[in-house]
């Protein structure tokens, strides 16, 4: 197997505050809102609320910009009005991160450069020459759901 990580996106992320995202977690799983949560929640290692309230119950890959771990997060929420997502466009911010997670990656009370990302696994054995790597990875990328921008290739990783 051969793990390709596609970057979607770069841009940055503003944070919720301490309580916020489980307070809406809370609310769309138990009132009757147009975009529900289920009672149980997928195991993600966050929170994130975004521009458009479609993405609500996606789980997201994301990264700090240039580290190499990657983290799934759940879509809680998003902007709920044109003057959030009018802010969230001219800050060219991709999502806002919940409280633990600026926690752990210590930008409390300060934005953050992330990197959505999407992996995918190409099966088969490990391919020697770069233009047959390109011409399978490409063929990966076109039929995947990729549809936010170009897709690049950053890393392989054999395993």
């Amino acid at each position: 197997m051969i793990k390709v990580i596609i970057i979607i996106a770069v841009a940055w992320a503003s944070q919720y505050g301490n309580g916020v995202a489980e307070r809406v977690i809370n609310v769309r799983q138990h009132r009757n809102v147009t975009y529900s949560l289920p009672l149980k929640l997928p195991e993600v290692d966050g929170y994130i609320a975004v521009r458009d309230c479609h993405h609500i119950g996606e789980v997201w890959q994301l990264r700090p910009k240039g580290e190499e771990y990657i983290e799934d997060f759940l879509v809680i929420d998003c902007s709920g009005s044109a003057e959030t997502s009018a802010w969230m466009d001219r800050g060219n911010i991709i999502c806002e991160i919940d409280h633990e997670t600026a926690k752990r990656w210590d930008t409390l009370y300060r934005g953050i450069v992330i990197e959505r990302v999407r992996t995918i696994n190409i099966p088969g054995r490990y391919i020697s020459g770069y233009d047959n790597f390109e011409m399978q990875v490409q063929a990966q990328v076109t039929g995947s759901d990729v549809r936010e921008g170009q897709a690049t290739t950053q890393r392989v990783q054999r395993y």
